[in-house]
């Protein structure tokens, strides 16, 4: 990844017309809940090489903010590195910060302006999620530019504009993983957002308010929401795409509080950076949002620009005379998609609510022959998990490996892999087999797929962990679909 150039020598500054002295209301002690700062997109970054830099241009649709002006409530502690390279502000509010290892350079630049549409978004969503506005500042200034950065130095679209993805699949100022608008494709960011890039509320599979934190998210999708209660949740809205990545980010704190997620083989304790982690696994990455988050917290001034005009063009609303003339604001009538929980296949309602359940115990303790409701094992996580959804599994690994075990009943089960991982042939709720005890008969383990890449399994506590990884692949052994009677088995056949 390129870094931008140091300089604004990309922009024309005649045409941002400046504005100095929004002065930052801080109150200093208060607990942020960690030093860490965030990013949002659910895979690479967008920021390759700058190239053209302009205006958003989406559509007004004769919508008003739902929020006003706001003043900072929490703080950022600042962040000390091995390199003794100290963030450091330009006079044309560019930022000097360490690479932190992601490239032989010493040093990279991210500008730190921020419209003014966008500051209220960011502040407000940091108040309703208890997280910096500073991070979330620190997150677009990144991915973005704060919503400036339209194109990379190949020419392609960032996934700001209306309609476009980056070359990975992420839309919108904080670059979240979504389907393709039109083919309902996922690209390699995945699809944290859920469903659709632009959904009616009432069309989402699942959805939450503004400022609700679940316990648990099956699949870890569906962090899209209507950030501006428009009834429409809309990746390129900025409202609903920084409402999202707070939300989002508020999850994974509080899910690696819980002990739910860890990220300590990268050497991140701290939750916030543990969220940061989760959702972009680059170590350099976390500290160089911190970097960043820092600056914007210890300036008594911070440069804002004029507002680009960024209310979303979403669906119709046949009282807004505004939209009438629009032909931007029509109903976009988009298909409605599943994510990876989708009922494509052989994925039911069944493998659902054993996921489902499954979620539920995140962050409970890890017991040898733990059966619940309060501590498990593996092989007593994954039966309770299809109990609950009414579907009769054996109790121990080995026997939930071999499908002809009386354990099974009359319960129908395949298995679909031995050996290599392949995650393409995989669908939620899928029993997956390791060998992790040497000592131990094959499989040693089991948990069950969640979709997306990861592992929900009763570790140390229960977890949900990322497949790919030098851990898990040698481990793994194979799987086994459960094929409930609301089932056809997704068209796989017996290895």
């Amino acid at each position: 990844m390129s870094s931008p150039p140091s300089t604004h020598a990309a922009i024309d500054m005649r045409h941002w017309t400046r504005r100095i002295a929004r002065v930052l209301h801080r109150r200093r002690g208060r607990d942020d809940r960690g030093s860490a700062a965030p990013r949002v997109a659910g895979g690479a970054s967008a920021l390759l090489v700058m190239g053209t830099v302009g205006y958003i241009a989406t559509a007004d649709c004769g919508q008003e903010s739902p929020f006003g002006g706001s003043t900072n409530t929490s703080t950022v502690s600042t962040v000390g590195n091995s390199s003794g390279i100290t963030p450091t502000l330009s006079a044309d509010n560019v930022a000097t910060i360490d690479t932190h290892g992601e490239s032989a350079n010493a040093t990279t630049t991210v500008v730190m302006d921020i419209p003014e549409d966008v500051m209220a978004a960011h502040q407000a969503a940091a108040r309703a999620y208890d997280i910096p506005w500073e991070i979330l500042a620190a997150v677009a200034a990144k991915e973005t530019h704060n919503g400036a950065y339209l194109v990379d130095g190949q020419g392609r679209p960032s996934g700001v504009e209306r309609g476009t993805r980056n070359f990975a699949g992420a839309a919108g100022i904080m670059q979240f993983g979504v389907r393709d608008p039109v083919s309902g494709n996922i690209g390699a960011a995945s699809n944290a957002w859920g469903g659709m890039p632009t959904e009616k509320v009432s069309e989402r599979e699942r959805h939450y308010e503004v400022g609700e934190v679940p316990r648990s998210m099956p699949g870890w999708t569906y962090f899209g929401i209507d950030g501006n209660n428009d009834g429409v949740v809309d990746v390129w809205d900025p409202w609903d795409n920084i409402t999202s990545a707070a939300f989002k980010l508020a999850y994974f704190r509080d899910l690696a509080e819980r002990g739910g997620t860890s990220c300590q083989n990268a050497g991140l304790t701290d939750p916030l950076d543990c969220a940061l982690y989760r959702h972009n696994a680059a170590k350099w990455y976390v500290l160089q949002i911190r970097d960043v988050a820092s600056l914007y917290e210890d300036s008594d001034e911070y440069s804002t620009i004029p507002a680009l005009n960024i209310a979303p063009a979403s669906f119709t609303d046949a009282n807004n005379t505004n939209n009438a003339d629009n032909p931007n604001c029509t109903d976009m009538q988009n298909t409605s998609f599943l994510a990876s929980w989708g009922a494509s296949g052989g994925v039911s309602d069944k493998h659902r609510a054993a996921l489902e359940f499954a979620s539920e115990q995140l962050g409970e303790p890890y017991s040898w022959g733990g059966t619940g409701p309060d501590a498990w094992d593996c092989s007593g996580l994954t039966q309770a998990a299809y109990r609950a959804a009414g579907v009769s599994i054996p109790r121990v690994t080995t026997q939930q490996w071999n499908t002809n075990d009386p354990g099974y009943g009359d319960t129908r089960a395949q298995r679909i892999l031995e050996g290599e991982l392949d995650m393409s042939v995989l669908q939620p709720g899928d029993l997956l087999f390791f060998h992790t005890i040497q000592s131990h008969a094959s499989p040693s383990h089991v948990g069950l797929y969640a979709g997306n890449g990861e592992l929900l399994h009763a570790g140390d506590p229960v977890k949900q962990v990322p497949l790919d990884t030098d851990y898990w692949r040698p481990k793994f052994v194979g799987a086994v679909r459960i094929l409930p009677p609301d089932s056809d088995g997704g068209g796989v056949t017996e290895v």
